[in-house]
């Protein structure tokens, strides 16, 4: 009797799958500020973490607000001082890409609201970033 060739099934060479050398680009986060005056001139949330590339907006909720940091801009735009209006928010500002401090660096900032019954806090606000 005849042997019987049994065909050999042809499997496909799995492609290996190359290894980017670029690394994943991080999700920034849209952080909200609102800032106030509560009894005196406050930011809630008074103290951040961010990473570079966050995106941030503060508003002023019950008052006009002026900003002011304290040991330079965190922000792409580099700005130091500004003012929101009350019931409005300051455009979106983005934390520089650049910031790689060790240890994390702390910009702190003032706030002083239009309110003459509301004074400025003693405590000022900050944003870290690692």
């Amino acid at each position: 009797m005849p042997t019987k060739k049994t065909a050999k099934k042809k499997t496909a060479k799995k492609k290996t799958q190359k290894r980017s050398t670029v690394p994943a680009k991080q999700n920034s986060s849209l952080i909200e500020i609102h800032c106030g005056c509560l009894g005196s001139c406050v930011a809630n949330p008074s103290s951040v973490n961010l990473s570079p590339g966050d995106q941030v907006v503060m508003n002023a909720t019950n008052a006009d607000v002026k900003v002011t940091f304290k040991n330079g801009s965190p922000f792409v735009s580099n700005a130091v001082t500004f003012t929101i209006l009350q019931g409005t928010a300051h455009p979106v500002e983005t934390i520089k890409p650049t910031i790689n401090p060790t240890p994390p660096k702390h910009f702190r900032y003032g706030l002083a609201c239009s309110n003459p019954r509301c004074r400025s806090d003693e405590d000022d606000a900050e944003f870290i970033i690692p």
